[in-house]
């Protein structure tokens, strides 16, 4: 019950296209071979177009170019 309640309150992102543009940003700088998939490419592309940080300690994702949207704790 608590996480139902929790779950109301956080934002929700809809962003059309996503996987498309998380894909061609994930080719063009060659995520893949840096051991970003695509699922935390969506993520990541979702708080860049969206102004927003993430929360993760995965060091492929604090080591690519998302640096600037990670948030720091």
């Amino acid at each position: 019950q608590i996480i139902k309640e929790y779950y109301n309150y956080l934002p929700t992102i809809y962003e059309k296209d996503i996987w498309i543009k998380a894909g061609e940003y994930s080719y063009k700088n060659k995520l893949i071979q840096k051991g970003v998939g695509l699922i935390d490419t969506v993520i990541c592309m979702s708080a860049v177009i969206n102004n927003g940080k993430i929360w993760t300690n995965d060091k492929k994702i604090k080591n690519s170019i998302f640096k600037l949207f990670i948030y720091e704790f």
